[in-house]
């Protein structure tokens, strides 16, 4: 119930963190709304100056594990600033249990930092 108040009054209220599989990078993130099936958000991602250096791209998707499927719609992916991107366009379609990955291009390789999500109708 707080976080629904936080939404209305302003988006992006709190950020949480996530940390990636291998455990070097970290990441603070948030919805300009609150999530919702079916509605249009955006999510907002920081790194660490240091991390971001050395981050060159970001690649974004999101699934169902239990209905193995994914997005109906892709995602625009856009770097904000050095250390900040944005995610529009994301539109988690039915509600249930969905896991988005962050796929980092870091130093050559990927690094992928998980959110998992339950969605319900509000």
């Amino acid at each position: 119930m707080i976080l629904q108040v936080l939404f209305l009054i302003g988006g992006c209220p709190i950020f949480q963190n996530a940390t990636s599989v291998l455990g070097d990078i970290h990441v603070e993130y948030c919805f300009d709304s609150l999530p919702s099936p079916r509605i249009p958000n955006v999510l907002r991602i920081r790194l660490s100056e240091d991390t971001a250096k050395l981050v060159t791209g970001l690649i974004v998707d999101a699934r169902m594990p239990e209905h193995q499927h994914g997005l109906l719609h892709p995602v625009t992916v856009k770097r904000t600033s050095q250390k900040e991107w944005s995610v529009s366009d994301l539109v988690l379609h039915m509600p249930g249990r969905w896991v988005i990955s962050l796929d980092f291009a870091y130093g050559g390789d990927y690094r992928r930092v998980r959110i998992p999500l339950n969605l319900k109708f509000r």
